[in-house]
């Protein structure tokens, strides 16, 4: 039994399952007899035994399930006993509870709101959907954390504390607690079901500091296996096939792709030509090593430079100036030549 914290006036323990909160006539153990032995022995060691003439007083302030686990609260006086009594009473307390259940409810979250009443036999609890005579109202908050294909974690808070409250109204859902049988859950362990008492709220009854305790809870055993994130509505589940199967389909697909690729198009003769010959490509010579060196040398080959010595030694070069050119004369025939009387000027005539 671990011890989750102490002073003079309290002593909250982790109660497992299999033990009843109180000790009373039964004869299986209980969580209040089996605290106030360890309260006992630390009182002995402490010296303060010898000076007791009874033993110290330890009473559980409320009650757990026996086959539930979790938070409870004890109390080392009648005044404290009565003062965390009264704040259970007045509803000043908060409990929030874990479960897994056999089913997820249908929505994610929800308020479950019932009318409750014990059986004949005082050891069960009946649920009914509205009020009938000698019912009580109970309320539960629930949200699902976690879900997978069999089971599901629930957070509950209860509103109310009913007699089985909480294992009585998820049965009456179609979502029973594991391990809980007398609500139609399927066995688990002897006196254990998955129902846990995970975190308390309230106000010291001496200094009425907050206080917030919290007892942790393994559910690796049951929501190990496949998750599945919880919604409101119904999701398709998705099969995971094997790594083998993965790869042969897609050796398949690449197959199919290739024969596809590889089938050639039904195109018309003519039409065939006139593709080839757009799309062919053009004829590169292909030059042998020689000459690619050959005119990369030429290339890269630096110009000669003349030196400056021989610059100023070289004469001018003057450009020659371009002759006019004549135009020829017209040569007059010998005929004309001979046949042209000359021309003599007359003397003037003297009175």
């Amino acid at each position: 039994m671990q011890i989750l914290f102490e002073d003079q006036d309290l002593m909250v323990i982790h109660k497992p399952s299999g033990l009843s909160s109180e000790s009373g006539t039964a004869r299986h153990p209980s969580a209040e007899k089996e605290a106030l032995e360890l309260y006992s022995q630390k009182v002995l060691g402490d010296g303060g035994g010898m000076r007791m003439k009874i033993s110290p007083y330890l009473r559980a302030v409320h009650r757990l399930d026996r086959a539930s686990s979790g938070v409870l609260v004890l109390a080392k006086s009648k005044t404290m006993l009565t003062e965390m009594m009264n704040q259970f009473e007045r509803r000043e307390v908060n409990k929030t509870y874990r479960a897994v259940v056999q089913k997820a409810p249908p929505a994610a979250s929800g308020i479950l709101t019932h009318f409750l009443k014990r059986d004949e036999t005082g050891k069960k609890a009946l649920v009914f959907n509205r009020a009938v005579p000698d019912t009580q109202p109970c309320e539960s908050e629930y949200i699902v954390l976690e879900k997978n294909d069999e089971y599901a974690l629930l957070e509950i808070r209860p509103r109310t504390g009913r007699f089985h409250q909480i294992r009585a109204q998820l049965a009456h859902i179609g979502c029973p607690i594991v391990g809980d049988v007398l609500y139609g859950g399927k066995l688990w362990r002897e006196h254990e079901i998955k129902l846990h008492a995970q975190r308390l709220t309230f106000f010291h009854p001496r200094s009425h500091a907050p206080m917030d305790i919290e007892a942790p809870w393994e559910n690796d055993e049951f929501l190990s296996r496949k998750k599945v994130a919880p919604a409101a509505e119904k999701k398709v589940s998705i099969k995971k096939e094997a790594p083998e199967a993965v790869e042969q389909k897609n050796e398949k697909k690449v197959a199919g792709t290739a024969e596809k690729k590889a089938k050639p198009k039904k195109v018309a003769p003519e039409a065939v030509q006139k593709a080839v010959a757009e799309k062919a490509p053009a004829v590169v010579k292909k030059e042998t090593p020689a000459k690619t060196a050959s005119k990369a040398a030429k290339k890269i080959a630096p110009k000669k430079e003349v030196p400056e010595a021989v610059l100023t030694e070289m004469p001018e070069v003057v450009a020659p100036e371009p002759k006019k050119k004549l135009a020829p004369k017209k040569a007059e025939p010998d005929a004309a030549k001979k046949a042209s009387p000359k021309t003599v000027k007359p003397k003037p005539i003297k009175a």
